[in-house]
């Protein structure tokens, strides 16, 4: 009987491999399975075809130093996104274009702009990123002149948590300002930022000082003037930005030599009449950020500044009233979030791949196929387990959020740590963004045809309707950091490696996954996810 045979429920076993003994291996084959990462720089590569064929290209939105942005459309997900378009014949463009993708295939953070893919012909490089339609935030300031310190403490923390994040993947990024942060802004005034522009951006040792002269001369800090800086810089950039947002004027004079003395000698002051105002809280923090590199803050250091933990009183408005009519709901609305929390926590609970293959199948749906408005929905819930804002989630978040939510009585029925094991598909000690997401978006949605369909087109890599060992090798392998899983066509071993995830899924055992067995592993996903919440309810009772 053919694995084609069995129950729905039952997964086939691989076969022995007896060449070499290798078949004798299957333990050591599981604990290399079991190491792969699944990484989101794995769906970032170059897709060979043109971007006409996958987008419908619109209007021009934007121009930088070295090429247009566009809007586009993506054909199967209707979803909008951002192109940018740069010109092969600047090589100068061409080298920051390449450093910017290489950076943000590995970088995943809910305020750090999103890569998809990026595609090339013989005059220009097309990077494909996901498209904000607030504008920039130097277009704010320059409508409104100043922000409320309420609003510019929001906007802060979300610059902060990405830098948090970047430097602790050995990221700076070397050049912020307002004019690369960009902006959503809902119905009620509030932000949502993304740091842009990583083409200069640059990977750091922790203790090594950097000698160019890289930066916009009124966001540098003294040491990058001085070509003898660290990732500190950003810090400096931040305090720059901040001052900005809260006075609406330059911290250093308007005239470039004025603006490069100041900076060098660190200097200058609260105007009168833009700052009395302002919480000595928020003046401490800007001090703290503008001075010396061996006295500034680390990022997390700032966002753990008093500034963050003070509550500013809103203005009167007309609203005022009827907003006071309607504490009950926002009382109600308190319920609904922690009713919210519960389900997504239910979710990380019941999220379980039996197949490193099925994880694969699952970020890459997470990565490019989900609407923006479940991943908007997605990162606030996501943010409200980030305690401390990193844009991570570690084992003691998860813990803590789960105290919060279930009884004692439930939490003994609940293995975190196999639950969070569970969530880290890269297994780097924490759950990231595109992880949280895999394992709480809707289940009917990722499971759409349309949607399995294209994901098995992405491991399908020669367009021959199934996918194959050297295919996997290839998306998988070349994703992980660990070198010794990249050499997989020479050692009989770690072929056979391959050879075991593609058996996990082959139904008939040819050696090779065509479309109706990628569908059926994935409905066996479901299923399982679906018996497992079946099993908490029942855990509960």
């Amino acid at each position: 009987m053919g694995c084609g045979q069995s129950q729905l429920n039952n997964t086939c076993q691989p076969r022995d491999l007896k060449d070499n003994d290798i078949g004798n291996n299957y333990k050591f084959r599981r604990q290399l399975t079991n190491r792969l990462k699944m990484q989101n720089k794995m769906f970032v590569q170059k897709n060979n075809g043109k971007i006409w064929e996958d987008y419908i290209i619109h209007n021009q939105i934007g121009q930088g130093h070295f090429g247009v942005v566009k809007k586009v459309v993506h054909k199967i997900t209707n979803e909008e996104r951002a192109v940018k378009i740069i010109q092969k014949s600047q090589e100068k463009a061409q080298k920051y274009s390449l450093n910017e993708i290489e950076l943000l295939r590995s970088l995943d953070h809910p305020h750090i702009l999103k890569i998809y893919e990026f595609y090339e012909d013989k005059n220009n490089f097309y990077v494909v990123l996901e498209l904000l339609k607030g504008g920039e935030l130097f277009d704010k300031i320059s409508e409104g002149n100043m922000l409320k310190e309420k609003q510019a403490q929001e906007i802060m923390r979300q610059i902060l948590s990405a830098i948090i994040y970047a430097h602790s993947q050995n990221v700076m990024h070397r050049d912020l300002k307002p004019e690369n942060i960009l902006l959503e802004v809902d119905s009620s005034d509030n932000f949502n930022i993304k740091v842009i522009d990583w083409g200069g951006a640059m990977r750091f040792e922790q203790d090594e000082l950097y000698y160019d002269f890289f930066g916009t001369k009124l966001y540098m800090s003294p040491e990058q003037y001085q070509q003898k800086y660290n990732y500190k810089c950003d810090l400096w950039s931040i305090g720059v930005i901040l001052f900005i947002l809260i006075s609406g004027e330059s911290p250093f004079g308007d005239s470039p030599q004025t603006i490069q003395k100041n900076i060098l000698a660190m200097k200058y002051k609260f105007n009168q009449e833009s700052w009395h105002s302002v919480s000595q809280e928020c003046m401490d923090l800007i001090r703290k950020l503008l001075c010396s590199q061996d006295k500034r803050l680390t990022a997390q250091q700032a966002l753990n500044h008093p500034w963050f933990k003070l509550s500013f009183q809103e203005e009167e408005d007309p609203k005022k009233k009827y907003l006071a009519q309607l504490e009950m709901t926002r009382c109600s609305s308190v319920e609904s979030s922690k009713h919210e929390c519960k389900k997504n926590l239910m979710k990380l609970r019941q999220f379980n791949c039996m197949q490193k293959f099925q994880a694969a199948v699952l970020n890459f749906i997470a990565f490019k196929m989900i609407s923006k408005k479940e991943y908007n929905y997605l990162r606030e819930q996501f943010k409200q387990l980030d305690l401390n804002g990193d844009g991570i989630l570690t084992k003691e978040e998860l813990k803590t959020a789960y105290k919060q939510i279930y009884s004692k009585k439930e939490l003994s029925q609940i293995n975190l740590e196999e639950i969070f094991d569970q969530i880290d598909l890269d297994n780097n000690g924490v759950i990231n963004f595109t992880e949280f997401i895999s394992a709480t978006m809707d289940k009917q949605n990722s499971q759409q045809k349309e949607k399995l369909l294209q994901a098995f087109n992405y491991f399908d890599q020669d367009k021959n309707g199934y996918i194959t060992q050297d295919e996997l090798a290839n998306i998988i392998g070349n994703s992980q950091e660990n070198s010794i899983l990249n050499n997989t066509q020479e050692d009989p071993i770690f072929s056979s490696l391959w050879q075991l995830i593609l058996e996990q899924s082959d139904k008939n055992q040819d050696g090779k996954i065509e479309f109706e067995e990628f569908e059926y592993m994935m409905n066996l996903y479901a299923e399982s996810s679906d018996q497992q919440k079946q099993d908490i309810i029942l855990q509960q009772k």
